[in-house]
């Protein structure tokens, strides 16, 4: 994990650990489905959405 997604997900699991169960997520701008993958594993939201603009070869998530 590089430097800039360990702090911006540390931030993101900060804001949203009070929340305790998550619904549903989307991933706005999801571009390699990196951040997507985490909120899957470590939230568990019952549904999630990455979408992007541009569509990749690799993911880390399904990107709509």
């Amino acid at each position: 994990m590089n430097p800039y997604r360990k702090r911006v997900w540390q931030q993101f699991e900060t804001l949203l650990e009070p929340s305790l169960s998550i619904e549903t997520a989307l991933d706005f701008g999801g571009g390699d489905g990196w951040f997507a993958r985490q909120m899957q594993s470590h939230l568990q939201p019952k549904e999630l959405v990455a979408i992007d603009i541009k569509k990749r070869e690799q993911t880390w998530h399904d990107i709509q």
